[in-house]
């Protein structure tokens, strides 16, 4: 991935934080509904590279880093780690890009946070693709990511790095090669002037979730929320956030949610799998 396939850019939140964003404009795109991709918790932009240049090839795409993640600013006040703000600046960013209707594929709490655009305002979402989440979380899969999260250090020498993703997660990626455990890392860590590995989020983004909690109220009701838009999700057949049960109370609540198991993955797909991309592919050649 090179910075020639996008442009970076920055924008202001309402309450004055600079919050960083790639813009993914192919010059092609023609009235194509553009796409906002929505990280998880303490994940970035750097994420969505693969699908992001896949889907520029006709569409823009546009990919923030949510405050306090990446090269974002981060937030004086922890309190705002929390669903609503996000979902505030990226309505921010909607605005100040004169943006109208558009797509938002979200990964896990970036999913959230596309149910909560879909109940705020419903004619803005063309579209929503789920990645591996839904409405309930099991607490199995919620208790490991609150583990691993009170767990970090300041910094890591690259290897350890490898050690400690590999160690988490190594269950969920059970085909994953030396290479691809390096890139992992390399998503979500900056190198400082040590020449060491930092983990490139808010540390308060933990104390956030753990004392505000990592759903907001009646999340069911955002769900519900998606009843008229197209709804693709996608779930990680090694998932231990999204249960099978939990796929199923979404299908039956929503009998028109398209579904598209990624298979010997678990939380959550980098949707770069050929599964993930061909089950995206089907469902965005019908849209706009």
């Amino acid at each position: 991935m090179t910075e020639q396939l996008f442009k970076t850019c920055f924008y202001k939140s309402d309450d004055n934080l600079n919050l960083f964003y790639r813009d993914y404009h192919p010059g092609n795109e023609a009235d194509a509904v553009p796409v906002i991709c929505l990280h998880g918790l303490t994940r970035n932009a750097r994420d969505f590279d693969e699908i992001a240049c896949h889907l520029a090839k006709s569409r823009r795409v546009i990919v923030p880093d949510l405050r306090g993640r990446g090269l974002s600013d981060y937030d004086a006040q922890w309190q705002n780690y929390h669903p609503y703000t996000y979902v505030d600046d990226v309505w921010q960013l909607v605005s100040a890009l004169k943006l109208g209707k558009v797509i938002v594929i979200g990964t896990s709490l970036g999913g959230l946070m596309a149910m909560i655009m879909a109940a705020q305002k419903p004619q803005m979402l063309e579209a929503v693709i789920l990645n591996d989440i839904g409405p309930e979380l099991a607490p199995e899969g919620l208790l490991r990511i609150k583990s691993y999260l009170s767990d970090v250090q300041k910094d890591y020498s690259l290897d350890q790095a490898i050690a400690r993703a590999k160690k988490i997660n190594q269950d969920f990626f059970p085909d994953y090669q030396d290479n691809d455990w390096r890139n992992f890392v390399l998503r979500i860590h900056k190198v400082n002037a040590q020449n060491r590995y930092e983990l490139e989020y808010d540390p308060n983004v933990f104390l956030a979730l753990s004392q505000l909690g990592g759903l907001p109220e009646d999340p069911w009701h955002y769900f519900n929320a998606l009843a008229r838009i197209p709804c693709l999700l996608l779930h990680g057949e090694l998932s231990d956030l999204l249960t099978s049960d939990i796929v199923e109370k979404m299908r039956t609540q929503k009998p028109d949610l398209q579904y598209a198991m990624v298979p010997r993955c678990g939380h959550a797909p980098f949707l770069n799998e050929p599964a993930a991309l061909a089950a995206i592919d089907a469902f965005m050649q019908n849209l706009p």
